[in-house]
């Protein structure tokens, strides 16, 4: 993979900039905090993505901006690469949004996942990476930040063994040997539960047998009493047989002496009824005679007028009456609301008559204010194009000032220089001096045309204070015109109903007036002379309801009187049946009574029959529950036997198949794990052979020292070794350890390149600070160990000004009042 461009828009320090990355070694100089590691952090961004606790959204989005992005262009195998990403600040925090990616100019819009598994794709990654929060191959093999190059040194042994596994693509092993504990673990829980399972099977056996046993005695006892019971039940029907005969004679002269009592009873109720009926005729004939008595005291007048006339007129005058009440009532009511509303309508005039008056003195107000808006209409226009002019003359003045400042830094590095770094010989003063000379009249002329723009600035800063002044009143403006104008525009809508309302006003008073006439004639009127009236009809009424109510009490004794008489002629024909039905029931006493002599019965011997059935029938019913309780048994026995059988046969199986998980864990922990393990440890000394050469090849190049050498133990630590003795990275300087650092970050990098052939990443290196605390000596060094790498594209950030001398291409970064450029 080559690097070609990148993009960033609102990316920390970088409000918008763009880089171009040539082939070579690339240099980005720039002070401390310029900005230079933002273009590193970007790059890795625009490959991966965000990660959760390392690279966040919030660390890369500027402060302030709603949205940013980053737009990286790339080579990855003769193929052009164009990836975009988008951070977009939202209540739920900094989140990434969908992006697009342009391979050979086919573009597709993913989201920030699909970007990703994209680009691992692209890259050769493995996909198990695109669920990992740290992509470390390239952290480990392309670009690691200045803050953990030295992380992975201070690591234990075991951490260490664990990241170098994933980088080298051999953490396989050691999840398979988790994983195997894991699986041995199950295998013992399964064992003993399969073990506890199958522990009684000798007792179920020893139970089946016992089983059997009772099985041929339940058998043996159910046959006999089966036969015994097939004899009692013989028995039991002829003695059956013999007792029914009885009881069939026993009941037919049961029946005949119910037929003489229920004889004797009617007749003896048709007797007592006869007498009744007798004493009934006695009492309706005296009752006959009372009534008689009454209809001939009553003597019927009938009145002249009927009840309904009068009713009529009566309700004809309460009509009247309620009808002048009821429209005094209304006339009053009528009056105290036209009142109410006309008082209402006198307010809403004078209310409407005031806002008539407040527009008019808006609408002269309105025209003030468009007045002014127009004198300031030319402000917007005029403050963009004095913004424009100070941000060309602020970008000259940066230009010019790190002109300046490279100058300067020519000079003291002339000052001091003794011998040329290209030819290696000394540098003459005259020689010098005239670079002096040079340098001294470009920082003359510099700051001339420095005054000169910040003079030109001046009036202009000046003039855009004046237009942010004059834009501010403008708004001002603005928001008392919208606020005049909504105002203006509810008074219109007011003043709309001030006509209707002056119509509806009169048309009110002359409904008043008309109120008040109509109840002056309501007043004339008496109506004393209508309850007079009234009076002397309900005296009428009362008279009429009088005859009535006589008349009403006559048609009821006429209505007695001859329900009296149908009563007599019944009671005298009933009378009549009672008497023939007494003289049948005297004929069937006899006839009963007669039979009943006829029949003999012997209640002794029936009861004899009746015990000696009972007792057949206890000991049959007792030799039947005899059998169903042995039938019983042996199904349960039967039951019992059919549930053990299979039980037996599935605890032996899990017998066989705890034995088999024994055998199963003695493979795995005393086969399997131990040549996991020599594989792993083979594998592992293959690397470590090549890993260490490399990196006691890079530290010893990095550092010139003799007395000091290193090399790794079997977990891959460094061990360090000063004048014989051995010392800990703790007691090696700054330098020291930054090429410690950078040897092992080296090493680590030509590995795994070797081992994991799919990676497209293998022409790329990115250094973030590497010389930090290096020496003079060193800093020569490093020149040597760049060229030795023979890599397409080297990226380095540094604040050394020697590394400028040996490398292909410099990108200088400058940061000024909070924002970076690159120059």
């Amino acid at each position: 993979m080559l690097l070609k461009s990148i993009q960033l828009h609102n990316i920390r320090s970088y409000t918008d900039a763009s880089i171009t990355f040539p082939q070579g070694i690339v240099l980005l100089s720039g002070d401390i905090g310029s900005g230079k590691s933002t273009i590193l952090l970007a790059i890795e961004f625009a490959l991966f993505g965000v990660r959760r606790g390392d690279l966040e959204g919030s660390m890369l989005l500027r402060h302030g901006s709603p949205e940013g992005f980053v737009e990286l262009s790339m080579e990855i195998n003769s193929k052009q690469v164009q990836i975009k990403r988008i951070l977009k600040a939202g209540a739920k925090g900094i989140q990434q949004q969908a992006g697009y990616l342009i391979t050979n100019g086919v573009q597709k819009s993913l989201t920030a996942v699909e970007l990703r598994a994209e680009m691992l794709a692209l890259l050769g990654y493995p996909p198990q990476l695109l669920s990992r929060s740290k992509d470390l191959l390239y952290r480990f093999t392309v670009f690691t930040p200045q803050e953990e190059m030295k992380q992975i040194l201070y690591e234990d042994h075991e951490s260490r063994l664990d990241t170098l596994r994933r980088l080298f693509g051999i953490d396989a092993y050691k999840r398979v040997q988790e994983n195997s504990q894991i699986i041995l673990r199950w295998i013992r829980e399964d064992a003993k539960l399969l073990e506890g399972q199958c522990f009684d099977l000798p007792a179920k056996k020893l139970q089946s047998e016992q089983l059997a046993e009772q099985l041929t005695a339940a058998a043996r006892e159910h046959s006999t009493t089966t036969q015994q019971l097939q004899v009692q039940q013989t028995l039991f029907v002829q003695q059956e047989a013999a007792f029914k005969q009885a009881e069939q004679t026993f009941q037919q002269w049961q029946e005949k002496k119910h037929q003489f009592e229920l004889a004797q009873s009617r007749l003896g109720q048709q007797q007592n009824l006869l007498m009744m009926i007798n004493q009934q005729l006695q009492t309706t004939d005296h009752e006959l005679r009372e009534l008689q008595q009454q209809r001939s005291l009553l003597s019927l007048t009938q009145p002249s007028l009927q009840e309904a006339d009068l009713l009529a007129q009566r309700d004809l005058l309460q009509q009247q009456l309620q009808q002048h009440a009821s429209t005094q009532a209304a006339l009053a009511q009528q009056d105290i609301q036209l009142k109410a509303s006309l008082r209402d309508l006198a307010s809403q005039e004078l209310h409407l008559l005031g806002v008539q008056k407040d527009h008019a003195a808006l609408q002269s107000s309105l025209a003030e204010l468009s007045a002014q808006m127009q004198k300031t209409s030319t402000t917007q226009h005029d403050l963009m194009d004095v913004e424009q002019q100070c941000q060309k003359l602020l970008q000259q003045e940066a230009i010019l000032q790190e002109k300046m400042r490279q100058a300067s830094q020519l000079l003291a590095s002339v000052q001091s220089l003794m011998t040329c770094p290209v030819c290696l010989q000394n540098v003459a003063e005259d020689h010098k001096e005239k670079i002096r000379h040079h340098e001294q009249q470009h920082m003359s002329s510099y700051e001339t045309v420095l005054q000169q723009l910040r003079q030109s600035l001046q009036p202009l800063q000046e003039k855009r204070a004046q237009l942010h002044q004059h834009l501010r009143v403008r708004e001002q403006h603005e928001k008392k015109l919208e606020s005049a104008q909504a105002t203006a525009k509810a008074f219109a809508q007011q003043l709309i109903q001030l006509p209707l309302l002056l119509t509806k006003k009169q048309t009110m008073e002359q409904q008043r007036l008309s109120c008040q006439q109509q109840l002056i004639e309501s007043q004339r009127f008496n109506p004393e002379i209508l309850h007079h009236e009234s009076k002397k009809l309900d005296e009428q009424l009362l008279v009429l309801r009088t005859f009535h109510e006589q008349q009403k009490r006559a048609q009821q004794i006429d209505a007695m009187l001859t329900q009296k008489k149908i009563t007599i002629e019944q009671q005298h024909a009933k009378q009549a049946l009672v008497q023939e039905e007494i003289k049948q029931l005297l004929s069937t006493v006899a006839e009963v009574q007669h039979a009943l002599e006829g029949l003999s019965f012997s209640q002794t011997a029936l009861d004899s029959l009746r015990k000696s059935l009972a007792t057949a029938q206890q000991q049959l019913q007792h030799t039947q529950l005899l059998q169903v309780q042995q039938h019983s048994k042996l199904q349960h026995l039967k039951s019992m036997d059919s549930q053990l059988q299979p039980e037996i046969v599935e605890k032996e199986a899990i017998q066989s198949k705890a034995a088999h998980e024994r055998k199963l864990e003695t493979w795995t922990k005393d086969r399997f794990l131990p040549i996991v393990g020599v594989i792993e440890k083979h594998v592992l000394s293959t690397v470590y052979h090549e890993f260490n050469s490399s990196f006691r090849a890079w530290f010893s190049q990095l550092v010139d020292d003799p007395m000091l050498s290193v090399r790794l133990d079997d977990t891959f630590t460094p061990l360090l070794e000063q004048n014989g003795y051995e010392t800990t990275i703790h007691n090696l300087s700054g330098g020291e350890k930054n090429a410690l650092a950078l040897a092992y970050r080296l090493a680590l990098n030509r590995v795994v390149n070797q081992l994991v052939s799919s990676i497209k990443t293998k022409n790329l290196l990115i250094l973030d600070e590497p010389t930090d605390g290096f020496s003079s000596e060193q800093l020569e060094n490093v020149r040597t160990v760049l060229r030795e790498l023979k890599l397409q594209q080297i990226i380095l950030v540094s604040h050394e000004a020697k590394i400028e001398g040996f490398v292909d291409h410099v990108v200088r970064v400058v940061k000024r009042e909070g924002e970076s450029w690159v120059i």
